[in-house]
């Protein structure tokens, strides 16, 4: 599945300063243009640095006042101090974490994550400034239609994987959250599915609410032949003796200790259903119940 691009995104019309730009002209730049942080660049516009926010607020932190129990901030162990930096130069955090526009938006996110940044900016294919990318743009991918992010689930996902029907399969999206429901076989392509739903661009969440096909059940395809009946009790088409020893042959495959199952003969005509009563903590067959 494709993800949608830092391209996509990105704001291209980019406030940009010179090494040389003093403290009180970036801070009227970020305050005019409602941002949070300006790319330093160099005279071939390529970014060298980015001064944000908080580059310019260690400038107060540093600032003595009696009236404060807090010392002063001091520089980070092996970073540079910047106290009395009054230029671009002095207050950016530099190298540059930069992104390409052909980036996907995960990946985007993941470097933004790592690095502990806001703004991410934008390089072509040169190492020029192209754009800047900011995690409210990125999240922007959330905001996509659910039935476009349903189409995306049936053409791109269930369309995809060899094996699946999108005919046997129900997709509901609502807000981002996706429901699938039908039935997917052969059950091993279960998780790859859900994974791949995960990964399309808007999906909040994904629930999984396919029927588990009798076959691939673990008890081997007793439930079938059984009904849940309420707590403790089975209906079953089948002599209780066959179903005890088919369910402890395959007692190292449930998921529920099987104790001391009883049967006791209905009064009704012979060959009727029989009801057999069982101690046990839940029976393993979703269909069952």
């Amino acid at each position: 599945m494709r993800h949608r691009t830092v391209r996509d995104v990105m704001t291209r019309q980019v406030v940009r300063v010179a090494p040389a730009t003093c403290f009180h002209e970036i801070l009227t730049l970020l305050t005019e243009f409602d941002i949070t942080a300006v790319p330093v660049v160099d005279d071939a516009d390529r970014p060298v640095g980015i001064v944000s926010e908080a580059d310019l607020m260690r400038t107060q932190a540093a600032q003595e006042d009696p009236s404060s129990p807090l010392p002063p901030t001091p520089a980070q162990a092996g970073g540079p101090d910047r106290t009395g930096a009054d230029t671009a130069q002095a207050l950016m955090t530099s190298p540059a974490v930069c992104s390409t526009p052909s980036a996907s938006v995960v990946a985007a996110a993941r470097s933004m994550a790592r690095h502990h940044i806001k703004p991410l900016p934008v390089v072509d294919g040169d190492g020029r400034l192209a754009g800047m990318v900011s995690r409210s743009d990125l999240i922007q991918v959330f905001l996509r239609d659910d039935q476009v992010i349903r189409h995306d689930i049936v053409q791109g996902v269930l369309g995809q994987v060899e094996g699946v029907s999108p005919a046997a399969i129900g997709v509901e999206v609502a807000q981002g959250r996706v429901v699938l429901s039908g039935t997917i076989e052969p059950r091993r392509l279960v998780p790859i599915v859900l994974r791949l739903c995960r990964s399309v661009d808007g999906v909040v969440s994904v629930t999984d609410r396919t029927d588990r096909p009798r076959s691939d059940c673990p008890c081997g395809g007793v439930c079938a032949l059984i009904r849940w009946c309420g707590p403790g009790r089975l209906l079953v088409r089948m002599p209780a003796d066959w179903v005890r020893s088919t369910l402890e042959r395959g007692r190292g495959r449930l998921t529920w200790p099987l104790h001391d199952m009883r049967c006791r003969r209905s009064s009704a005509a012979p060959g009727s259903p029989r009801r057999v009563r069982g101690r046990y903590s839940r029976w393993p067959c979703p269909s069952t119940r």
